[in-house]
């Protein structure tokens, strides 16, 4: 990697981590975070292979210590500590968890109907387009045929 590469790579990292710092700060004060900021957080997240992200959740956590999850019931099943630990350990392993019990169909259904009927904001996967950044346009969810793996609402 050339001198040149790497100062930029530099200034690139200093500038998502003000735009980063602002908008946790924003965040604080509103409970609402400013989009550039968010696309800072995802910015450094991979110009750092998700280092940033583990140290700011680290420094975070000093902060705002994890609070008890009371056991119980979910419509997905057993919310116990053991459970979750299993949750969390298959999401860190394979990126995701397959519950033993499936939504109802009732719930399946809401879901859908609301994300056909929101705004959102589809992430691109066209190689015409820059791939993984936002649409421009605000769209609703169609499922066939399936446009972006991930709709985020607006």
């Amino acid at each position: 990697m050339s001198i040149r590469s790497r100062a930029h790579r530099i200034r690139t990292v200093a500038r998502a981590t003000v735009s980063f710092t602002k908008g946790y700060r924003e965040l604080r004060r509103t409970n609402t975070t400013p989009i550039e900021s968010y696309h800072s957080l995802r910015k450094l997240y991979c110009l750092t292979n998700g280092r940033f992200n583990d140290a700011a959740s680290w420094v975070l956590s000093r902060f705002h210590p994890v609070d008890e999850i009371p056991s119980g019931e979910s419509v997905l099943g057993d919310v116990s500590e053991n459970a979750v630990t299993r949750v969390v350990e298959d999401i860190q392993t394979n990126g995701f968890h397959v519950f033993d019990r499936k939504l109802p169909s009732e719930i399946i259904c809401s879901l859908r109907a609301f994300a056909e009927t929101i705004p959102c904001q589809a992430i691109l996967t066209s190689s015409e387009q820059k791939l993984g950044e936002y649409a421009d346009k605000l769209a609703t969810y169609r499922q066939h045929p399936v446009e972006s793996p991930k709709y985020d609402i607006a």
